[in-house]
């Protein structure tokens, strides 16, 4: 769903954190956006649909609002606890 955009991870403050996102057909496994945060010591937050109904497989994953906001505002919590 982002390409190799998550790279730019690496240039990120220290006090920043990564959300990755992924479709119901891809598996989460898939780790090199994490390890690439926990080495920089980022927060990460994984999220994977599951409803069938959000997706064209290969076309679009629709990620409703709420799932974003619910996933910004975890990731603030994370990040304002360590500040």
């Amino acid at each position: 769903m982002h390409g190799a955009g998550l790279t730019h991870a690496i240039f990120l403050p220290k006090h920043a954190g990564v959300i990755e996102l992924f479709p119901k057909y891809r598996s989460v496994s898939n780790a090199h956006f994490k390890a690439i945060s926990r080495w920089r010591g980022l927060h990460y937050i994984v999220w994977q649909n599951l409803l069938r109904e959000n997706e064209i497989a290969g076309e679009f994953t629709k990620i409703p609002e709420r799932i974003l906001i619910k996933l910004v505002s975890k990731m603030k919590d994370r990040i304002c606890r360590e500040r």
